[in-house]
């Protein structure tokens, strides 16, 4: 699930306008994060994608974020993004690359946001620091139990071959999909999630 073309051009607009992408040590790798100095007083935010997707996708809700906020972090998971590439991808993996990123960077009580996979992530993070954590935001969280039907329909969501399949993913995802342009991202699309150890995962659960 390395970052692609989309991710790239994102992440090199984002450093014009003054976020820092930078990488942390960690015992599974170097972990990538993004960040600003945010221009008021409320706690800091920090914001964890869900599976496939990556930080910088979340840059225009930093933006929002940073007038009101001391300071605003996004972070990519394991095997996401621009962090440290992986052979296979569990959930001890996930927590410790979560962990030690976010240790490192020191912050004051934070409110974090978690969407989808990263909705389990700041779970798991927020019980293992709960002195860290001020207050959470769960966006659709990861994690819930299933049955094994509705288990397989998760995958089948996942199991993206074909670029129409791609193009459909994107329209069920998204309340206002991009014009001819979901066409290109469709591409990015179906490139994340034919990824072997994404399916690998996916096929575990």
């Amino acid at each position: 699930m390395r970052a692609g073309l989309i991710e790239r051009g994102l992440r090199r607009a984002m450093n014009v306008v003054g976020y820092r992408s930078r990488h942390l040590d960690t015992s599974i790798g170097p972990m990538h994060v993004i960040d600003r100095e945010g221009g008021g007083a409320l706690p800091p935010v920090v914001v964890v994608h869900g599976l496939g997707s990556s930080a910088v996708h979340f840059v225009p809700l930093l933006r929002r974020l940073a007038p009101h906020a001391q300071r605003v972090v996004a972070i990519d998971l394991p095997g996401h993004g621009f962090s440290t590439r992986l052979d296979a991808l569990d959930q001890d993996v996930l927590r410790a690359g979560v962990l030690e990123a976010l240790d490192q960077l020191e912050l004051p009580p934070a409110i974090v946001v978690g969407n989808s996979l990263g909705g389990a992530a700041t779970v798991r993070y927020t019980s293992q620091r709960p002195d860290r954590v001020l207050g959470t935001v769960l966006l659709a969280p990861a994690g819930a139990p299933m049955t094994p039907e509705e288990l397989q329909a998760l995958r089948d969501t996942f199991a993206i071959r074909t670029h129409a399949e791609a193009v459909a993913f994107l329209h069920r995802l998204l309340a206002r999909p991009p014009g001819w342009t979901k066409h290109v991202v469709a591409v990015g699309v179906r490139r994340t999630f034919s990824d072997p150890v994404l399916q690998s995962w996916l096929s575990e659960l």
